[in-house]
This record gives C-alpha cells, sequence and structure tokens, in this order.
C-alpha cells in the first residue's frame, strides 16, 4: 500500500510504504530547487528524487518509444492509400469520380463509431493493457490484405476497418502519456510523439517512390501492392512488441519491466497531480463536462486544424494533375511539407519550456 502525504507549508510530497515506513520525497522543497538536469533533449528536473527520475527514464526509453512506433505506423499505413492512388491503383482498378473521396468517408465513418467504446475501455486499467495492442495487430492485418484490393467497394470495407483499429492510436496515445506523466511534463513528450505521424506520412512517400521504382511488376504485382506488404511487415512486429511493453495505466496490473516500486511511485505522482480514478459516467459529470467552454474552443480548434490537414494531405492529387511529374516525384514532392511540420513540433515544445 501506498499513500500521500504533505508537510504543512504544503511544499513537500512523499510516498510512503505503510508496511516497511519507507518513503521518499516527490517534489521536495521549491526553494531549495537547482537547475533542471537536460539529458537527451528531455529535462529531467534536479529537485526529482533519484527514484523518480530513475521513473522517468523507464517511462522514456519504453512507452514512448512505444507509442510513438504505434502513431508512426497509424500514419504509414493510412497514408499508403492516397499514395496508391495517386501511383497506379486510380487506373489499375478504374477508379471514376468520387470513389477516392469516399475512401476517406468510410475511414473516418469507422473512426466516429468506435472512438467513444474505444476510449472508455481505455480507461479501465483491467483493459487498458490490452486495447492497443489488439487493435494495432488488427490493423496490421488489414494492411496486408489491402494489396488485395480489386475493387472500390473493397477499397471502402477495408477503410471502414481500418478506422475502426486505428481508432486508440491518437487518443489512446494521449490518454497513455498524461496518465503516466505529470502535466508539466507531458508536451514535450507530447511533441516528439506528435511528429512521428508526420515521420509516418513522409516515410510513405519515400517508400511508395522506392516501390515503384524497384517493385513494380516484381511477382506480378503493380508496385503500390507492394508498399501495403511491405507497410504491414512494418507494422507487425511493433504491434507484437506491444503485447509485452504496453503498460496500460498506472492502476494496471503491473507491466514487468516495471517494479513495484516505481508503480507506486507512478500512481502517487499521479494523485499529486490531481488525477483520480475513473469512475462511473453520471448526469452530474456529465453537465460538468459539456458545461464548460474548453471544450467547445478544443472542438472547433481540432476542426479547424483536421481541415487544414486534409488539404494538405491532397497535394499529392493536384502535383499528378499537372501531368508535370513522374510518378516518383508526385509522391516525393508533398513530403516537404511534413519535414517542416517535423521541424516545427519538435521546436515549439522547446519553446513552451522556456516562455510561460
Amino acid at each position: 500500500m501506498s499513500s500521500q502525504q504533505m508537510t504543512n507549508d504544503g511544499l513537500e510530497i512523499q510516498v510512503t510504504n505503510e508496511q516497511t515506513g519507507t518513503h521518499r520525497d516527490i517534489t521536495g522543497n521549491p526553494e531549495e530547487i537547482p537547475e533542471p538536469v537536460i539529458k537527451n533533449g528531455v529535462v529531467y528536473p534536479g529537485h526529482y528524487s533519484k527514484e523518480e527520475k530513475r521513473l522517468l527514464r523507464k517511462l522514456d526509453r519504453t512507452i514512448l518509444p512505444l507509442i510513438c512506433s504505434m502513431y508512426f505506423i497509424k500514419w504509414l499505413d493510412q497514408s499508403n492509400i492516397n499514395n496508391a492512388y495517386n501511383s497506379g491503383i486510380k487506373e489499375e482498378l478504374n477508379l471514376k469520380g468520387i470513389e477516392y473521396n469516399l475512401f476517406s468517408t468510410f475511414y473516418n465513418i469507422g473512426y466516429l463509431v468506435i472512438e467513444i467504446p474505444c476510449m472508455l475501455l481505455i480507461s479501465r486499467p483491467k483493459y487498458a493493457r490490452w486495447v492497443l495492442p489488439i487493435c494495432e495487430t488488427l490493423w496490421s492485418i488489414i494492411t496486408f490484405i489491402q494489396c488485395r484490393n480489386n475493387s472500390a467497394p473493397m477499397i471502402y470495407g477495408m477503410r471502414f476497418l481500418m478506422g475502426l483499429f486505428e481508432t486508440p492510436a491518437a487518443t489512446g496515445s494521449l490518454y497513455v502519456l498524461s496518465s503516466w506523466y505529470r502535466s508539466d511534463e507531458v508536451f514535450k513528450r507530447a511533441g516528439v510523439w506528435y511528429v512521428s505521424s508526420n515521420i509516418g506520412a513522409m516515410f510513405g512517400g519515400y517508400m511508395q517512390a522506392a516501390a515503384h521504382a524497384g517493385l513494380d511488376g516484381k511477382g506480378g504485382m503493380a508496385g503500390w501492392r507492394w508498399v501495403f506488404i511491405i507497410d504491414g511487415i512494418i507494422s507487425l512486429p511493433i504491434a507484437i512488441a506491444g503485447f509485452f511493453l504496453y503498460p496500460g495505466v498506472p492502476t494496471s496490473p503491473r507491466v514487468w519491466w516495471l517494479s513495484e516500486d516505481d508503480q507506486k511511485l507512478a500512481q502517487a505522482r499521479m494523485q499529486d497531480d490531481a488525477m483520480r480514478k475513473s469512475k462511473k459516467i453520471s448526469k452530474k459529470m456529465l453537465k460538468r463536462v459539456f458545461r464548460k467552454w474548453h471544450l467547445y474552443i478544443a472542438v472547433c480548434t481540432y476542426v479547424c486544424f483536421q481541415l487544414t490537414t486534409w488539404v494538405a494531405g491532397q497535394m499529392i492529387v493536384w502535383v499528378k494533375s499537372t501531368g508535370q511529374y513522374s510518378v516518383e516525384m508526385i509522391n516525393i514532392l508533398p513530403t516537404g511539407v511534413q519535414a517542416l511540420a517535423i521541424v516545427v513540433g519538435i521546436t515549439v515544445p522547446s519553446f513552451v519550456m522556456s516562455v510561460p
């Protein structure tokens, strides 16, 4: 069992083991805080105890690479249909009219259907460890199957299933980050996590160009079909690794790479950061959520963000329509947008660290 104690001046937080009576400081005394320790571009505040710094490094070496890899393959697998459309699938399957637009429509329908139920599952400690790895595995399998796409209706079905299974990749990742990192620690990690999506989309463009140049016609398959196979080969091992490494939330059953003390410390840190255990949804809770203006500002902001992101994603269609570029260049030119996004995504959180 663990508990928290606070001194009368409210400055010192401790984790106490009720069986042994031992304790460790969580945050220490702000009046005695030394300069932060910066290692590998991530801040480990100097006033943290050795145990807390060790826990943070464990999280940075395991959770962060895991969810970044997951978000990378999510965008790699999501963007491959756009690259394929402009690399031969349109002509091979005789796609016409608004069929290309419907690829995104069916994907988003699947996303909308499962978003809330999936997040409710992730918030439950008993299931939190398994939701993301299972979904990753399923969408990796769907990615393999897409190499056999032979009609627009089949693509609609595959895109719907991709939307279903990729749903927890974004919101689930953020939930995990905010469950293990304090509010003053999470934004730097969130910046690193987010640019993995741009890396995935960027890598997808180069991979499609390489597949068209080197694999088109190999094994009797077009280059765009090979891309789905390669994507699946990249995605499946990452999904399987999630079953062994993904920790769920701090109150989930302990994963092997965390000690009991690590888990107790993680729970105490989140309690200190005003995080509470999930409870049943009630009318009172719903009123509290929907009466706050923050929700509506966040929704409007994200809708605007998605509108601009979608338009930028269609640059590849415009490049092809000019008729001036090879298939390889059609896939490579739009990656410049992703490269700029990577630079901004890494730089902005660094400013947040130094500018209030």
